[in-house]
């Protein structure tokens, strides 16, 4: 369980760049066209899924394994965040904090991980647990719902308009309400259906359940529903001349209630976010082809810089020599190294011992793991890796040229 929940960590943290990268975006270019920011946030959740990637030299994440995978059985704990000075600052007191006891059966970070693992598989089970709530509350709000025409009902428990549903997704209306503006309200409605973006949602908020622990998946799953809502607007009144946009405005004021709870429900959409809303309608345009092919091309770059994995800092080849921290040159001792992640060691031509194991690159530092529990460390210089003999264990190396224990 700690290892599948370090996993989503790095994942999340991965996916961090990209949520900030969206966000600029949407800051720097607000006029960009609406259905575009969906497909920004398509990406942020391709990412967010993406348990393995291809290699680019034009990524700009830093790193995609912040967290290593076996950081809980270190010696000397260290994180590879890709930043340097990042690294620098943590990584001390990262190391101080959980430098393991060998007289303990199992280290702080072990415990906390552990403790760590439960605490999020709990929030992933409240955070469907409330979806199914707040679900189950709406079905028995509009039980008594009459059906006006079609797929659309009126309730005297509803007071704002929304579309509630899966297969076959409902228009639930308010008992007493405007005709003008209930035509309007039902246009964007049935325009979300058309759309299918209830499916969506769903999806975005089952993201965002696996994910609750990272507050910028929380910024870009509440983004992405206004997003939504804008995107939907633009749809409907882009053929629209200036009275029936204040017409709209003036509907979604009369009806767009605030729904409580309804970002917790990936059943529905409700009217949110109407000031923004209004003021997007009130002052809307058609963007021009140039704003439209800009907003393309911003998307592309995005997805080529943060969809890929940036390439390991110094790419492994199939074999290295070593040097250790003074300087000295081991030409005798080699390393070599699979795609597959294994690694074969031999410490001297003198030494009839062989390691193997598996391996892990990042952020320049070289981590080994022993099939007998041993660890090695090294750091990637050029094409040599310096060995860290303070941090690895067990084995000794290079005494007067020779290996020792």
């Amino acid at each position: 369980m700690a290892e599948i929940f370090l996993k989503f960590v790095n994942i999340s943290i991965t996916a961090g760049w990209l949520i900030l990268a969206v966000i600029i975006f949407r800051l720097v270019f607000p006029k960009m066209p609406k259905r575009l920011r969906l497909v920004f946030w398509g990406l942020v959740g391709l990412r967010l899924i993406l348990f393995a990637s291809v290699e680019s030299m034009f990524s700009l994440i830093p790193s995609t394994r912040t967290i290593p995978a076996g950081i809980m059985y270190m010696p000397r704990p260290e994180i590879h965040s890709g930043l340097s000075l990042v690294d620098s600052k943590l990584n001390p007191v990262i190391a101080k904090a959980f430098a393991q006891n060998p007289e303990d059966s199992a280290n702080a970070l072990q415990i906390l991980v552990s403790v760590l693992a439960m605490i999020w598989l709990a929030g992933v089970i409240v955070m469907l647990a409330l979806a199914g709530i707040h679900t189950l509350r709406l079905c028995q709000r509009v039980k008594t719902a009459v059906l006006l025409e079609e797929n659309i009902y009126q309730s005297e428990k509803v007071f704002s308009p929304f579309v509630f549903g899966f297969l076959h997704p409902r228009i639930y209306l308010p008992m007493a309400a405007d005709k003008n503006a209930m035509y309007y309200v039902i246009l964007h409605e049935q325009m979300h259906i058309e759309r299918r973006e209830c499916k969506d949602k769903i999806f975005a908020y089952l993201l965002l359940s696996l994910y609750w622990f990272n507050p910028l998946c929380w910024a870009a799953y509440r983004l992405f529903c206004q997003d939504i809502e804008l995107a939907c607007d633009e749809q409907v009144i882009k053929e629209f001349h200036a009275e029936e946009r204040a017409d709209y405005s003036e509907a979604l004021l009369a009806l767009g209630a605030p729904h409580r709870g309804m970002l917790m429900c990936p059943l529905a959409f409700g009217e949110t976010g109407i000031k923004e809303r209004v003021k997007h309608v009130l002052h809307y345009k058609k963007p021009m082809f140039l704003a439209n092919a800009a907003a393309v091309i911003a998307c592309i770059i995005v997805a080529v810089c943060f969809l890929a994995n940036p390439k390991e800092r110094s790419a492994l080849k199939e074999e290295y020599v070593t040097r250790t921290g003074e300087g000295t040159v081991r030409q005798n001792c080699r390393i070599s190294f699979t795609k597959e992640g294994a690694f074969r060691l031999s410490p001297s031509l003198l030494s009839s011992r062989i390691v193997y194991g598996s391996y892990e690159a990042a952020g320049g530092r070289l981590t080994l793991w022993g099939m007998d529990g041993e660890w090695y460390f090294f750091d990637m210089v050029g094409d040599t890796l310096v060995f860290d003999a303070d941090a690895s264990t067990q084995i000794k190396w290079w005494e007067d040229g020779d290996v020792f224990e």
